[in-house]
């Protein structure tokens, strides 16, 4: 992929862009296996997504606003620092309602939007950003034709997304969430293949 996390295209077109990937038991790659990615692109350019029920734990949002030399707001922000892929980890992202626009954000739909400055991250910090955000260090991202061919492959589940799958409070049950939605009992997982 090239240096711009965000594959340029007519994303309005992909029809995953803005759907959740749900990793199942088929999930080649160690990082990703129980990973739940919230799709940002999906174009013939390749595909960029978000993990969005992975917490990274011991990363603190006041010592990624340190890592990043912004000021630290009067209040500390309880706001968790999620592991958003394995490119580009050294990044924030932030995942975030469509309230919030700023120039170089990417408005995914009506309700979903995609931000990667320090601008924004220093925004949410303050409480003059986006409603609700999810802030992520690094993304995932796949070459052209390569995601088609894992949810060929039964290596993902495609469901549909809304803030409040992506913004639930409790990063540990997007899974089982993502899976209710296609009527999928977790515990059967392994034992379901195809696509949503």
């Amino acid at each position: 992929m090239t240096d711009d996390p965000v594959p340029r295209g007519d994303a309005s077109r992909c029809s995953l862009t803005g759907r959740c990937l749900v990793a199942t038991s088929r999930m080649r790659d160690p990082m990703l296996a129980g990973a739940v990615i919230y799709l940002c692109v999906h174009s013939e350019q390749g595909a960029m997504g978000v993990v969005i029920n992975r917490i990274l734990e011991g990363f603190s949002f006041l010592g990624l606003l340190r890592e990043l030399h912004l000021p630290r707001p009067e209040r500390d922000p309880e706001i968790p620092v999620h592991f958003g892929g394995p490119a580009e980890r050294q990044q924030g992202f932030a995942l975030h309602t469509a309230d919030y626009v700023r120039d170089d954000t990417v408005v995914l739909n009506a309700a979903m939007a995609f931000t990667a400055t320090r601008e924004a991250l220093r925004d949410i910090a303050h409480g003059t950003g986006p409603r609700r955000a999810l802030v992520a260090l690094g993304y995932t991202g796949w070459p052209p034709g390569q995601l088609d061919a894992e949810v060929r492959d039964d290596q993902w589940l495609v469901t549909d997304a809304d803030p409040d799958l992506v913004f639930a409070p409790e990063s540990d049950t997007k899974a089982d969430l993502a899976l209710a939605r296609l009527g999928i009992d977790p515990a059967r997982l392994s034992g379901e293949g195809g696509h949503a």
